[in-house]
């Protein structure tokens, strides 16, 4: 078979002319021409193509990798070990300390890993909830808590990796320690901060809950004050701790009168270089009985020198200074050596007016915890002194306030040296708790008669009516 050049007409073999069109045959007689075989692959060929499918193949692994490995699911796994075996590595690599302020070395990272260890169950199960609700794209990541309703860290996306993959970290969410005591000026230090405190109070801020020490100090010209609280922060709410320091120090108070009198302090014997005033603060001074205060009064150019009162956990807040060389002028000027014969002492009026001075001196006592100005009242040897004592002591701390109502001396009877002092007493008494109520009794007591002058030996009885 073949075709014709001219028109394309098909023709049998061994005919000359076309029947189509008459054009001789002989130069269009063509014939198809075998296919050409392929050529096999050569050994290189086949090397680059499954190159290229392996590659094809890895790539797509590695997305599916890199995209799990920075997943949320993958941040609460790397929470888990971190917290679980205290990992600092994956610690590093979970926790954004952005916002803490304190010291974040290796030691403190520990402390924080130790007090999210107590709550570890609880809080991985909010995590799992968050990284599934991020996945799912259903809510805006919510903070995560501790038992006690504290704010710990949230999900924070980050840089993307590669420029294609969302990473998430644990934004770490501060805690704050604020101080109040009985001091003011003094200064606390935590976690490598320090703060000065200012109206009593200090505020410590960017901290890590965890185990943790508190050092306050203060600094004065009399004594240094240094005290150091351990902290649990399972304590804290809408995280802030409340801590209260107590120093083992106060501060005193002239009163009133002794503050028009007074020239001169003198501090362990030295000389305040201020004018103390009235309701103005002296100190703080330690509570220890280390410290004495002595004042100086001048009347008419002549100093004289007060009694030394101790600083003491009972003393009175007020100054009463008594000054006894000025008393006892004082005294001497009453009496002229040219008076006639003395007189017979009149004991009964002594006496009552003894026991109605020594009632208010041991009531003052209960009231202030001082028991300085009672005490010349009793006899050092006899057994009132140490009732007394422990009595006013027991009622101070009790926090029991006495007012004297009435003191009314009865019958009183000699007994050898001494004499046996009958009295009916009535005092408002109120308690701690507020309440208050009028109590009268019937009181004995054993007075003697001293070159000090008397002095409550015994009390031998009382009895409430």
């Amino acid at each position: 078979m073949g075709f014709c050049k001219n028109c394309g007409a098909e023709f049998e073999e061994g005919k000359k002319f076309c029947k189509n069109c008459g054009t001789p045959l002989s130069a269009s007689i063509e014939k198809q021409a075998p296919s050409k075989p392929r050529k096999p692959w050569t050994t290189l060929q086949k090397i680059m193509t499954a190159s290229i499918l392996v590659l094809i193949a890895a790539g797509t692994a590695g997305h599916f990798y890199l995209k799990a490995a920075h997943s949320p699911d993958k941040l609460v796994d790397g929470f888990t070990v971190a917290v679980k075996d205290k990992d600092l590595k994956k610690a590093k690599e979970v926790f954004d300390l952005q916002d803490i302020k304190q010291d974040t070395g290796d030691k403190e990272v520990k402390k924080y890993l130790a007090y999210l260890q107590g709550d570890l169950p609880d809080l991985v199960n909010q995590l799992e909830g968050q990284a599934a609700s991020i996945k799912e794209g259903t809510s805006a990541a919510a903070k995560i808590t501790d038992e006690q309703g504290n704010e710990l860290f949230h999900f924070t996306k980050g840089k993307k990796f590669l420029g294609i993959y969302d990473t998430y970290t644990l934004k770490v969410i501060p805690f704050h320690v604020v101080t109040d005591a009985n001091l003011d000026a003094y200064t606390v230090t935590l976690k490598g901060q320090e703060k000065e405190a200012k109206d009593k109070q200090a505020e410590l801020t960017g901290l890590l809950p965890g185990e943790s020490k508190l050092a306050a100090s203060l600094k004065t010209p009399y004594s240094t004050f240094k005290e150091e609280e351990e902290l649990d922060f399972t304590d804290a709410t809408e995280n802030q701790l409340d801590l209260t320091i107590d120093f083992s120090g106060k501060y005193v108070f002239l009163n009133e009168y002794d503050s028009k009198e007074v020239s001169a302090l003198l501090i362990n014997g030295k000389k305040m270089k201020d004018q103390v005033k009235y309701e103005t603060p002296i100190g703080p001074f330690p509570t220890d009985g280390s410290i004495e205060i002595v004042a100086e009064h001048t009347v008419k150019d002549k100093t004289y020198t007060s009694d030394a009162i101790k600083v003491t956990n009972l003393s009175s807040d007020y100054l009463y200074f008594e000054y006894p060389k000025l008393i006892k002028e004082q005294d001497a000027a009453w009496y002229s050596p040219w008076d006639e014969e003395e007189e017979e002492p009149d004991v009964d009026a002594e006496l009552t007016e003894f026991i109605e001075d020594y009632t208010y001196a041991i009531v003052e006592a209960r009231n202030t915890g001082d028991f300085s100005g009672a005490a010349a009242y009793h006899d050092p040897d006899g057994e009132a002194y140490g009732q007394a004592e422990q009595y006013a002591a027991d009622l101070f701390k009790a926090g029991t306030k006495e007012d004297v109502i009435d003191v009314t001396v009865g019958d009183i009877e000699e007994d050898g040296d001494a004499y046996i002092v009958h009295l009916e007493d009535t005092f408002s008494i109120t308690k701690s708790d507020g309440s208050e109520n009028e109590s009268t009794f019937d009181t004995i007591y054993k007075v003697i008669s001293t070159d000090d002058g008397y002095q409550v030996n015994k009390l031998i009885d009382t009895d409430q009516q």
